[in-house]
């Protein structure tokens, strides 16, 4: 299993498509580490492989959206 590190676009800057682009990457096994900070996520992430996708730890990955974005976006 390898390592794949999701790229860090910046503080409070949308994450979403770097760390589809990291999952799209990854191999059944693998995981995705999600880079320290705090970012926007305002779409969902299609997952179809055998991955873990991880943060850095507790208050040291945070994900939010914005509150223009309805729940329906992310189901």
């Amino acid at each position: 299993a390898n390592d794949i590190l999701v790229k860090n676009p910046g503080n409070h800057n949308d994450i979403q498509s770097n760390l589809q682009a990291a999952v799209d990457k990854a191999v059944n096994g693998d995981r995705v580490i999600l880079p320290e900070g705090e970012f926007v996520f305002n779409r969902s992430v299609k997952i179809t492989k055998f991955i873990s996708v991880i943060g850095k730890g507790l208050k040291k990955t945070i994900l939010y959206r914005s509150e223009s974005v309805p729940d329906s976006i992310l189901s």
